[in-house]
This record gives structure tokens, sequence and C-alpha cells, in this order.
């Protein structure tokens, strides 16, 4: 049985939740929990076009737009006070209608800024323009978007390895410290350009989308959209669709989407085809962790992302690639140890003798007894 996309009436499986083009919800847990506005709300306008340069915090020079969407837009700068470049992140001004918002985003934004991986860009400052609001600032990275490189077509085998370990050591770091991503997608994996190096991946926006979400645990609205779910839907594990409180292997369900994109160009659950089916490369193993990343029950996929990386490790061993120096491997293994929990070992019972062996004992002493009460007292 087939369904047709009410949006772009392309032709889908029975079954998918959400349409692969357009991100569509179809079905109606789907579109129960999908991006929706309100009744009686317009929807957001487009922000004005900055005309370039303008200097922004009065210290960065924007120079060159490269890129964004509905939250963020994206600037080259450059730092007037360390003469380097930079890359400049403008909050979108129709998202701050919350009075919490500047609040929340200079938190998150410190926390972000704190994360110190090779795996994740570096956040240099932040903080809240008179006149264009709040931004971020980050390392300005040399290459492409992970979603950029998948238009060349799907990845190899050992080249999504790769990528995979070290996009989950960058959950490991970030997960260590409380922080969950939210947002793990192809657009937020950043490829970078390094001679001499054949991939090296940069993860953008970790905590990010905190920012737009209330802490409150049964406040599941957006600043944009009160009752929506913030994210991209077919990247978005299903507590984080239905609106749930999320943890850290709710980043394992979007990793597991994004891996499997990155080995076929699409993602689960557009047809019935495997993993396997798309790239005969694929190792029934790396199936079977995909397959366990993106159970819909949290408590079914793996426990942490350390787990997850070492089953990649023996993953790329298997695939003739070394993912992780030995000495940080043993590293690894001993924070994994360090968070399984502890085993309680019961004292075991004192032994206890057989009934006839303690009267034979006792009469023993009895004996013993007597005779040395016999010996003192004739000696005496």
């Amino acid at each position: 049985m087939t369904q047709r996309c009410p949006t772009c009436h392309n032709e889908l499986d029975d079954g998918v939740r959400f349409c692969p083009h357009d991100g569509t919800p179809l079905t109606e847990t789907a579109q129960a929990v999908g991006v929706r506005t309100p009744a009686g709300s317009r929807a957001p306008h487009k922000s004005q076009e900055l005309q370039l340069p303008v200097v922004v915090g009065s210290r960065y020079r924007l120079t060159e737009f490269r890129g964004g969407g509905g939250m963020a837009k994206v600037y080259k700068a450059t730092d007037v006070t360390l003469e380097r470049e930079v890359a400049v992140k403008l909050i979108n001004p129709e998202l701050r209608v919350e009075p919490e918002f500047d609040a929340r985003f200079q938190r998150e934004a410190r926390i972000a800024s704190q994360l110190h991986d090779p795996h994740i860009v570096v956040v240099h400052d932040f903080g809240i323009d008179s006149a264009l609001g709040p931004f971020l600032v980050m390392e300005f990275l040399q290459g492409q978007s992970l979603r950029e490189r998948l238009q060349q077509g799907p990845l190899p085998v050992k080249a999504a390895l790769q990528l995979s370990a070290q996009l989950v050591l960058a959950l490991i770091h970030a997960h260590d410290k409380g922080i969950v991503h939210r947002d793990i997608k192809p657009d937020n994996i950043f490829l970078l350009n390094v001679s001499g190096v054949r991939l090296h991946v940069r993860v953008l926006d970790f905590g990010i989308a905190r920012i737009y979400r209330s802490d409150e645990p049964n406040h599941v609205a957006t600043i944009t959209s009160p009752g929506a779910v913030l994210g991209t839907p077919r990247y978005m594990s299903p507590e984080q669709l239905a609106g749930n409180p999320v943890d850290a292997r709710s980043d394992l369900y979007s990793t597991a989407v994004v891996i499997h994109e990155a080995l076929t160009g699409q993602v689960p659950y557009v047809s019935g085809k495997k993993l396997t089916d798309y790239c005969p490369d694929a190792s029934p193993q790396l199936q079977a962790l995909i397959d366990q990343c993106l159970k819909p029950n949290p408590a079914e996929r793996p426990a942490s992302a350390i787990e997850v990386y070492l089953r990649l490790q023996e993953l790329g061993k298997a695939s003739g690639i070394l993912l992780l120096p030995p000495g940080a491997m043993d590293k690894l293994v001993a924070s994994r140890q360090v968070q399984e929990p502890t085993v309680a070992y019961p004292p075991k019972p004192a032994a206890k003798w057989p009934r006839g062996v303690f009267l034979a004992v006792l009469a023993a002493l009895l004996v013993l007894g007597a005779l040395g009460a016999w010996a003192l007292i004739h000696w005496l």
C-alpha cells in the first residue's frame, strides 16, 4: 500500500511517518506532534536582509552571508579586536517573543562555550546586540556540511564509520557534561578541509536547541508556535516528537538516522528495505547497531554513547581502520566501567558444622579439660 504526501504529492510507502522530501507529517501521531501554527496567529515574517558590512557587539564586522534557516542566520565576520576570521550566528529577531528568551539564550550559550572537544565547534563569544539581538561567535570553518557532501552521493563504509565515530565522540563529551544536542542532523555535521587528514568532523550547535525551549518539565511549547515541537522531524526520536523529556538516548536515535543516511542517501523507514539492502558493504553488525539505536523505546537503545562508540571501534577494526588510538581506548573503556552500576555482593554466611561433628569436637574438648584438671590436682 502507498500514501500520498499532501504537500509535494509524491507517493510513499504506507507506514512512513514523515515525507522524506519536505518533512510533512503523514501519520495521525506525527500530525498531532508536528509543527503547526495556532489559530489566530500569524506566521513569522521574513527577517530583513542586513546591509553588509555591519558591526555586531561593537567588535564583529559581518562581511558575508553564509546561510541559515528559520532560527538563525550565519555570517562570515572579522573579529576586529583579535584580527581573525570568525562565524557569527544571529538569532532571528521574530523568535524573541518570550520574556525569558534572552536569559535562556545566555545561559545555554555559556554552557555551549564550555565544551572543549576536537569534534565540537568552538564557541568564542556570545552576547546580545542592542540593534540585532542575540548572537553567537564561533570558529570559522573551511569545508562543507554533511548535507552538502551527500548531494554528491552516499559515503563509503570506511568514511561513514570514521564520521560516525567522531560524531559519537562529540556526544560522549557533551553527555558527560549533561548536555543533550537535540538536533543532530546532516546540516549540523561539518566536514573540515584539513591538510593531511582524510576526514575530520565538527558538530555544530551543541546545546543550542535548548535555547528555544522552556525548561519546565511539562512545557513542550516552543517560542515560535505554542504546542509545536522544535527540530527537524525526520531526525527526531519518538519521545522528542511527542514533546516528552529527552535524554542522551534521543541523540543516539538521531545519530543512527544520520549514519543510515550517510551510507544510503536516505533516512530509514522511507521504504521497507534494510541498510544492507541499500549498502551491501555494510556489515550485519552495523545493521544491528543502527537498528538498536532506532528502537522506539529509549530503554531498548544502547545505554550510552560510550557503548555505541566501543561497538563502532570493533566495526572499524573489522574494516581495517583504527578509529581511536589504543591509549585513548583504554580511557574510554575505564569511563564506561565507571558508569556501570556497582554490583553488591552480600557476605557469605559463616560455615556451619554438621551436628555430629560438632558433638564430637565438644566431647573431645571436655575430655581434654578433665585430663588437664586431673593432672593439675596430682601435680599440686
